[in-house]
């Protein structure tokens, strides 16, 4: 949901690229766009300063407040990336980043524990910050950034009142479940990762899993619900393997939240002879390279390209946004 600074933006924005508000007009003062829309004062100084920090005003103290643009001028001097997970996202960003965008600026990489110490130079005048993936854990920074003008971005998480480019779980779930209750019936196995305050968005899959269930009148079995530490999938294989596949009851249609969990329970399958697609079928919540083309795996592919897609475009002009994108059905024919 957009803030009311974000709300007001928009506002303003649309007049501007309307045609309404040309280079040169004067916008209404702060108090008549106080009254008009009901926001506080300090709400509209805000959106002033924001637009004028991106180029579309100009604001004289004193003087009335003018379009200056009805184009940003924003260029970047330097682009952080700051990952919440490992390097490999941040070297991801960066080939995509430069392959498909007109950016000549430095592009730094951060883990998310490193960006404190590059704090003051992540504030000055210029700087874009694009979180990949960030925990809870960096939303105090987020926000004294946001106090400082930072335009920022995240990718993959959904963060209310920030600029964000993030999976939708709920439809893309519901599409993931339908296929599996076509292929065995309306009894489905859950295995999900004990959500915490590093792996904040499993509160938001679980959550969905459990709607689209209820909506599509899938029948959960208390038993066959499994949340499982992320730490040790050995021990957890070996644990849940057992229950799935060796119990009298086995269920047919297993939803499977951590991709890596998933191969290790696939190849547990097969080492009793149970293969997927013959003996069950398995809906897994991201893409994994080792079950490509396994006949009985779904896979719930994150459409990662379509989200850089919408960074790049936020780059030229770094406006509200606010997206989900689902995922991909990865079924192998």
């Amino acid at each position: 949901m957009l803030s009311k600074v974000d709300i007001l933006k928009d506002i303003i924005l649309k007049e501007i690229h309307s045609g309404k508000l040309r280079s040169g007009d004067i916008i209404p003062s702060r108090n008549r766009l106080k009254q008009k829309y009901g926001f506080s004062l300090t709400t509209v100084n805000k959106a002033i300063r924001d637009l004028t920090a991106a180029g579309y005003l100009t604001a004289v103290k004193g003087s009335a407040t003018k379009v200056l643009s009805v184009k940003p001028i924003f260029e970047p001097r330097c682009i952080y990336a700051i990952s919440g997970f490992n390097d490999s996202n941040l070297e991801m960003v960066r080939e995509s980043l430069y392959s498909y965008s007109n950016i000549s600026c430095p592009f730094i990489g951060l883990r998310e524990e490193d960006a404190m110490l590059k704090f003051d130079h992540i504030c000055q005048s210029g700087s874009i910050v694009i979180w990949i993936c960030p925990s809870l854990k960096t939303i105090l920074l987020m926000e004294h950034l946001e106090h400082c003008n930072i335009p920022q971005i995240i990718i993959n998480r959904d963060f209310n009142g920030f600029n964000f480019v993030s999976t939708e779980t709920q439809k893309s779930i519901r599409d993931g479940l339908s296929w599996l209750m076509i292929e065995e019936g309306r009894e489905i196995s859950f295995v999900a990762p004990s959500p915490s305050i590093e792996t904040s968005y499993i509160y938001q899959r679980v959550n969905s899993f459990y709607e689209a269930a209820l909506e599509l009148g899938a029948k959960l079995t208390p038993s066959m619900i499994f949340m499982h530490d992320q730490e040790e999938l050995s021990a957890v294989t070996n644990d849940i393997g057992r229950k799935l596949f060796l119990g009298h009851n086995r269920p047919r249609g297993i939803f499977v939240l951590h991709a890596k969990l998933a191969v290790l329970l696939v190849t547990f399958a097969r080492a009793h002879n149970l293969l997927p697609g013959r003996d069950y079928h398995m809906l897994v919540f991201d893409y994994i390279d080792e079950l490509r083309k396994t006949p009985g795996i779904c896979m719930m592919r994150q459409q990662l390209d379509l989200m850089y897609n919408e960074v790049h475009t936020w780059l030229k002009s770094p406006l509200p946004i606010q997206k989900y994108i689902k995922t991909e059905l990865v079924i192998p024919s």
